[in-house]
């Protein structure tokens, strides 16, 4: 993705969309008050790019805890959904 792009999509909607393997691949626990498969997120802002994973976006989960429990997912995961 160009870099200009990846802030084009801060502030859209997203589904997560992977398996619990992905999450645990990417240091997330599955957790039941956790529960990130099928949520839908919003983008907060570009993160950088991960060997592995590609380009990651920190994404807001709505719950209002604040920019420290932004959750990093790989654009992969993410269905843009707005």
């Amino acid at each position: 993705m160009a870099k200009n792009s990846r802030k084009s999509l801060e502030g859209k909607k997203a589904k997560i969309v992977c398996t619990p393997e992905d999450l645990k691949g990417i240091g997330l626990g599955i957790d039941d008050k956790l529960n990130l498969i099928g949520k839908e997120v919003t983008i907060f802002k570009y993160d950088g790019t991960a060997k592995t994973y590609g380009d990651t976006y920190l994404v807001d989960d709505g719950k209002g805890l604040g920019s420290a429990w932004f959750f990093a997912i790989p654009l992969k995961y993410l269905e843009i959904v707005e």
